[in-house]
């Protein structure tokens, strides 16, 4: 395991590499950054086959509390949930595609419960984690049957100091096995035990959720601030997005931009300032408790359910194989003339 330089009463130069470049001695006595660790590096000795247990390895690395965690490609084996606490970044090579799979570095999920936790960090500025992911896929163990069930990301405010923010999912594959039970979910942000912040300033941008037979819905936000969800696939028969309060009276989610996202239903309640455009969702609904916010989502598959106040909508309906342009109130306006 890496080891801090001296301290200041041992060599002076050691707490100036300490601080400011997190250089430590190895233990093969050679200097080293401790900026970024990658996972397979001998004092960690993750394998990467997709049957050893890297678990031990993984959970090392993330204990240094390295910013920056690197994952090469291989198929990680894991029998316990990684709970990220400080400002670290899990960062892979990329996700399984068609061209080349052998570029790809996944995290397999073989236990039951929820996999990757983001929970902040306590402190008087308030930064949360100020981490994420990126470049992974998540994927459960085939053959897993129900004991695979779990939620893929979960980040979770304790209270109104600790708390995450500022974080980031950026190109993640959240994909189940062959023979398994769905996630829970596959991303959660469940804010309501903060009734001050919530889940604050989370960014989701080019990412894939399967949502499968037996999931809740594929993402989940309740009680956010300034959530931006950008250019992702929700699939599976349960691709559901859902965005919505707490349970407390002053707990809405606010201000949430989901923009070119494709999914099964959309599901918003108890928030405001809500603006979803450029995608695409066979349902939208929207309760009584939501406030000024707007849907354009491009195209939906059937009518909106809409209530609440001081919203708009407006949006292509699929309709016999034709598209009409419907609207909350019905009417369409072009310069102000009624069509």
């Amino acid at each position: 395991m890496t080891q801090r330089l001296p301290t200041q009463g041992e060599s002076p130069w050691g707490t100036v590499l300490n601080g400011f470049l997190l250089v430590g001695l190895g233990t093969d006595g050679q200097l080293k950054a401790i900026q970024a660790v990658n996972v397979k590096d001998p004092e960690y000795g993750a394998v990467g086959d997709g049957t050893t247990n890297d678990t031990a390895a993984i959970l090392e690395a993330v204990a240094t509390g390295a910013p920056l965690i690197f994952v090469p490609p291989g198929t990680y084996r894991m029998t316990s949930g990684i709970t990220l606490t400080t400002a670290q970044t899990i960062v892979g090579a990329g996700f399984p595609g068609s061209a080349d799979n052998d570029i790809a570095s996944v995290l397999m999920h073989d236990f039951s419960g929820d996999f990757i936790t983001l929970t902040g960090t306590n402190g008087t500025n308030d930064l949360g984690t100020g981490g994420g992911l990126a470049n992974l896929q998540l994927l459960q163990a085939n053959g897993n049957g129900s004991g695979a069930s779990g939620t893929a990301i979960k980040f979770i405010a304790g209270s109104s100091t600790f708390f995450p923010a500022r974080t980031r999912i950026d190109s993640v594959q959240i994909e189940t096995g062959n023979g398994v039970n769905s996630w829970t979910y596959c991303l959660r942000a469940d804010g309501t035990l903060d009734t001050t912040h919530g889940i604050t300033d989370l960014y989701v941008s080019r990412s894939r959720f399967v949502g499968d037979t037996n999931a809740t819905a594929a993402i989940l936000l309740e009680n956010g601030r300034n959530i931006h969800i950008f250019e992702c696939q929700l699939t599976g028969v349960n691709a559901h997005l859902n965005v919505t309060g707490g349970p407390a009276a002053n707990q809405f989610s606010s201000s949430v931009n989901i923009t070119g996202v494709s999914g099964a239903n959309l599901v918003v309640a108890k928030a405001t300032n809500v603006i979803v455009s450029a995608g695409s969702f066979v349902n939208l609904s929207m309760t009584s408790d939501t406030s000024y916010s707007s849907f354009f989502p491009g195209i939906l598959d059937n009518l909106p359910t809409m209530t609440g106040t001081n919203n708009v909508m407006g949006s292509l309906i699929r309709s016999s194989g034709n598209y009409e342009l419907k609207t909350s109130t019905g009417v369409v306006k072009i310069n102000g003339v009624t069509q």
